[in-house]
């Protein structure tokens, strides 16, 4: 499980570098071309621009999200999503010593 949440959490991160950082350095350029864009970039471009004021408050909110879910994990062992044990249990019922 920790896994798969760690290439998805670098996943949505790179993806919002992208978007912030990187997406309205390309606008510049494309700019300067004069022409007529796809309308696959022209939707790279709107998303870019309209999630670039939002970010310190997005990567806040993540923060606390993440802080909210390891308290209540730590607090509440006896959710579904908690349960260590369950893993391990099936792995020795594959693998008896």
């Amino acid at each position: 499980m920790t896994y798969p949440s760690m290439v998805l959490l670098v996943a949505i991160v790179v993806t919002g570098v992208l978007l912030v950082k990187v997406v309205p350095v390309f606008a510049q350029t494309y700019e300067s071309f004069g022409g007529a864009l796809p309308a696959f970039t022209l939707l790279i471009l709107n998303i870019s621009s309209s999630r670039r004021p939002w970010w310190l408050p997005v990567i806040g909110l993540a923060v606390v999200f993440g802080f909210a879910f390891a308290q209540g994990r730590r607090r509440s062992p006896d959710l579904p999503i908690c349960r260590q044990d369950d893993a391990q249990d099936s792995h020795h019922r594959q693998n008896p010593e």
